[in-house]
């Protein structure tokens, strides 16, 4: 991506990868081959979107449109520093949150995440 940001991405299913790196901007121009990254992708980016909920657009949900019960929100400005508050907690009458049922990498035996924060000089 040539943009400057805090970027999330993940495995090997294509379709519905474990960890998905979402565009802020909600386009999915990255996984369709539109483009290889512009200023919408890292949050907040060009659409100054500062909130990953389950009602934010792109959503929290799980591929099964569930709750995941996590949030993102108060995304700060890219910088050299950036701040938001992460937490994993159901709204009244969402239930609990869902059990991951992701299997290891065949592979490596290991799941892959991977968290990168890019700041342009």
């Amino acid at each position: 991506m040539p943009q400057h940001g805090t970027a999330i991405d993940g495995n090997e299913d294509e379709n519905h990868p474990f960890i998905k790196l979402l565009e802020a901007d909600g386009r999915n121009q990255l996984h369709d081959g539109v483009n290889r990254g512009d200023a919408g992708d890292p949050y907040p980016g060009s659409a100054k979107n500062v909130a990953l909920t389950a009602t934010s657009k792109p959503d929290a949900k799980s591929y099964g449109k569930l709750d995941t019960c996590v949030t993102i929100t108060g995304i700060g400005a890219s910088g050299s520093s950036m701040t938001a508050t992460i937490a994993v907690k159901c709204r009244a009458g969402a239930g609990a949150a869902p059990k991951p049922s992701r299997k290891p990498n065949a592979r490596t035996g290991r799941k892959k995440t991977r968290i990168s924060t890019r700041s342009k000089k």
